[in-house]
């Protein structure tokens, strides 16, 4: 709510308009949200975020982890202090920073976030026969 930065409000879609404004790329939708404290308004604007499903279970890692390698997105799992595996990823849904990993890791494994693209860098200056 740009009223309300970083506050968030939950509620449900109980209207949607016919038409995208062509000049602002918005839509008005009519959202029943509690508000017995009484500080939202009519007509206030939001930036809001339609979630359709819930996924139950789900293995997710941090985007951050994600490095690209040809066509396929790559992440490097810890063995231990000093030495890393790279894994060829299947991803599924991403949101909010996250995303689902179908394929490529177990639940439990440590994946590296910070320091990954230098893991990368080094994983390909061995491939080329660099120093």
């Amino acid at each position: 709510m740009l009223s309300y930065p970083g506050e968030r409000f939950h509620g449900n879609i109980v209207r949607l308009g016919s038409e995208i404004e062509k000049e602002s790329r918005t839509l008005e939708a009519r959202i029943e949200v509690d508000n017995s404290d009484g500080r939202l308004k009519p007509g206030m604007f939001a930036d809001i975020e339609i979630t359709t499903d819930v996924l139950q279970d789900a293995l997710v890692i941090s985007d951050a982890a994600l490095q690209a390698e040809e066509d396929k997105q790559i992440a490097f799992v810890a063995l231990d202090a000093n030495r890393f595996q790279k894994r060829v990823l299947e991803l599924g849904l991403e949101h909010g920073g996250k995303v689902q990993i179908l394929g490529g890791l177990k639940e439990g494994e440590k994946v590296v976030t910070e320091g990954s693209f230098i893991l990368k860098s080094e994983m390909l200056k061995g491939e080329l026969g660099e120093e």
